[in-house]
């Protein structure tokens, strides 16, 4: 008898095993060879270390699941057939002959996109066709063979059933066997494409988001370094929550910023955020409706502040002549002809128009140097003969001797000196913006009064709103210009959601040669006071209509029980429902309490959810003292729990206490909602019911919602 596909695959695993220590052992060999070779070249030698470190860490960390899928692929010219074990590396023997393809290789992508029969995939040389023979599921353990699952004789839900009934942690282990055909096609999309991606929650947006940058830092090593992509995410926690998952895919050395942080970094200067946490508990408490958040994250504040600076850049030049030590050198009138024969139109930014008027002004010193010279002896002669004690004689010399020297180089540091209004502090720029306002922004702009009173009360302070972040770096562009952040070819921006068109167009003139993915769900949209209302905006708005809007509608996290429960929710928003992956669990729990029982309620389900397996649980409130409260009280209970907040850095895994906004992005395997009672979550407050929603979609096995009282109406049956 034959051998059995088990038997077969179980041989290749061993074969494949050996090769992979094989390589190890190579590669640990060469790191110990290469300070001999490269002792001449210290940067290069520290490359070189790097990379076979990294490449042993891959390696070894491969001996526990070294593949994942196999393809048998015969193409149409040639008539060879490939056989292709697909894993999250792409390892060669020592005769150069491939053990696995790594997964963002293009002949890869036929396991994501294709089924058995004819197909194409395209390649650096073109397209590619011909005959898959074979598309083969294979799930290995701790080098392990586990199971072998010929994957065109299923359907796509039944294969992935195995990757979403485990618990959270092992789901980021798996991401890249399970990256469905939608996903990888946002995935290998061309770098030269801004994609703006809605996806329901589910649907694996961060997956899509971080599996691009590697797939784009595989694709274009030898031409784009890792430095210059950078990844854009909600908060530092949850920066953190995904930092793991970039190296585990071969990515190192990709920036990671909030919106604040990287705001920070490039404004440079010294003020304090007040917490947007904080804002948003007033907002939803209704003791917060101004509609100037709103408008200083829109494009209309972007043009006033434009308008100011147009401004702003004509009074560059001062009123008073150009002087060294008293000495007039040249007069106001000519600098200022000078500096209006400077085309604005070449430079985005005031500091480099005043370079360019400098260098003018330099070469006219330089050319005239004999005539100043001249002027410079009668200036003082004239001095000397007014009649001088030996002290101001000597200080008139050395003066001289200053001027003189400054004239042989064409007086350019004094020159700086002279234009200091481009060193202008970013905060006093915008002050001074904001103190005049009325001349800048449109008349159909009602509440200006109340956006100077707030606006200045906390400049005097050094404080600034998230809404000012766009303002004070867009002031920081037209003074300096983009400076290194030109150097980034492709950012990714996860939960986008929450930004303002302002916040995207900032970030496409800092980054002026880079393109982006921007991810987002609109029905996670909780900071609606401040944030957009369409991507079709973005799209016209910021990309002048050059974004392709991609969708995910497939939710691959929850079970149909809790996403149809939270399909009411965004159904109740007027927004998309996501379509469920059929992966059944147990229904949606309801729990009716008191306010005195409910620490007694919540324990209970956590005892209870922990005992049906869930090793993550997020109970989660609506605001951050609620969220302390139920902390406290459990804690006091002689629960083992962590309590994550806004200055959390990273989450371990187990029993946590969070609030919805902080739980974005996260997913756990049961989640308890605090209080979902329509006192708190009002059906008829939007922000209420986008925090509902998302605090819904987080678990990945278990929903039970707790509340006193009448329960939020958009959840009644």
């Amino acid at each position: 008898m034959g051998q059995s596909i088990m038997e077969q695959e179980q041989m290749k695993l061993e074969e494949v095993l050996i090769k992979y220590r094989q390589g190890i052992n190579d590669a640990r060999l060469m790191m110990d060879g290469l300070p001999g070779i490269y002792r001449a070249q210290p940067d290069l030698l520290a490359d070189m270390m790097m990379q076979t470190n990294n490449r042993i860490v891959h390696m070894e960390r491969g001996l526990c699941k070294p593949y994942f899928a196999r393809i048998d692929f015969t193409a149409k010219e040639s008539g060879a057939t490939e056989q292709c074990y697909i894993g999250k590396i792409g390892v060669v023997d020592e005769n150069q002959q491939t053990v696995t393809v790594d997964w963002r290789a293009p002949i890869a992508s036929l396991y994501y996109d294709s089924n058995v029969g004819s197909v194409t995939y395209e390649a650096p040389m073109g397209s590619i066709s011909g005959e898959l023979q074979l598309k083969r599921q294979i799930e290995i353990e701790n080098g392990i063979l586990r199971s072998v699952n010929d994957v065109d004789t299923v359907s796509n839900d039944d294969l992935l059933k195995p990757y979403l009934s485990v618990n959270a942690d092992n789901r980021l282990k798996n991401i890249v066997a399970s990256i469905q055909g939608e996903q990888n096609r946002i995935i290998r999309e061309s770098i030269y494409k801004n994609l703006i991606v809605q996806g329901v929650a589910g649907s694996g947006k961060t997956t899509v988001a971080l599996h691009r940058i590697a797939y784009l830092v595989y694709n274009h090593r030898d031409t784009i370094q890792s430095g210059q992509y950078m990844v854009i995410g909600p908060n530092q926690f949850f920066i953190n929550y995904i930092s793991s998952i970039l190296p585990d895919l071969d990515v190192n050395s990709v920036p990671q910023h909030t919106f604040e942080s990287l705001a920070s970094k490039y404004i440079n200067e010294v003020y304090t955020l007040t917490d947007s946490a904080e804002k948003l508990t007033a907002v939803v408490n209704g003791k917060h409706q101004s509609r100037v958040d709103r408008f200083k994250t829109s494009m209309e504040y972007q043009a006033a502040i434009e308008l100011f600076m147009k401004r702003f850049q004509l009074s560059a030049v001062p009123d008073q002549q150009f002087e060294i030590k008293g000495f007039p050198v040249l007069s106001t009138n000519m600098i200022k002809s000078i500096y209006e024969k400077v085309d604005f139109n070449l430079h985005d930014n005031l500091e480099s128009m005043v370079n360019q008027c400098i260098l003018y002004l330099s070469s006219f010193v330089e050319t005239h140097e004999g005539q100043l010279r001249t002027r410079l002896t009668a200036y003082f002669q004239q001095k000397m003969q007014e009649g001088v004690d030996h002290a101001t004689l000597e200080q008139l010399k050395k003066d001289r001797a200053f001027i003189v020297k400054e004239l042989e180089n064409g007086c350019r540091k004094s020159l700086k000196k002279y234009f200091a209004i481009t060193e202008t502090k970013i905060l006093k720029l915008y002050g001074m913006f904001i103190e005049s306002c009325e001349q800048y922004l449109p008349e159909s702009f009602s509440e200006t009064q109340e956006l100077k009173r707030s606006t200045l009360a906390g400049l005097r302070k050094k404080r600034v709103d998230f809404e000012d972040l766009p303002a004070l770096m867009y002031l920081r562009y037209q003074m300096k210009g983009a400076q290194d952040y030109e150097s980034f070819c492709h950012a990714v921006i996860d939960e986008a959601q929450d930004f303002g068109e302002f916040h995207f167009f900032v970030l496409r003139k800092m980054m002026e040669h880079c393109t982006f993915t921007i991810v987002g769900d609109l029905a996670q949209s909780i900071y609606n006071y401040r944030s957009i209302e369409s991507w079709d905006s973005i799209a016209s708005q910021v990309f002048d209509a050059k974004a392709i809007l991609c969708e995910l509608l497939k939710s691959y996290r929850t079970t149909v029980e809790i996403m149809m429960m939270a399909n009411r929710v965004s159904a109740h928003l007027g927004l998309g429902n996501a379509l469920p992956v059929i992966r059944h669990g147990e229904d949606v729990g309801f729990h009716p309490c008191t306010p005195e029982t409910q620490i007694e309620q919540i324990h209970r389900l956590i005892l209870e959810q922990q005992k049906n397996g869930c090793q993550t649980i997020a109970v989660i409130s609506k605001t951050m003292g609620q969220s302390d409260e139920i902390y406290r009280a459990l804690h006091a209970l002689g629960l083992e729990l962590e309590h994550v907040s806004s200055d959390s850095e990273r989450y371990l895994g187990g029993i946590c206490t969070i609030t919805g906004y902080l739980s974005k992005g996260l997913e756990f395997d049961g989640v308890i909602l605090c209080d979902a009672s329509e006192a708190v979550y009002a059906s008829d407050r939007r922000v209420d019911m986008h925090l509902l929603y998302v605090s819904m979609t987080r678990p990945l096995h278990r929903l039970d919602i707790v509340y006193s009282g009448e329960l939020t109406k958009t959840l009644q049956s």
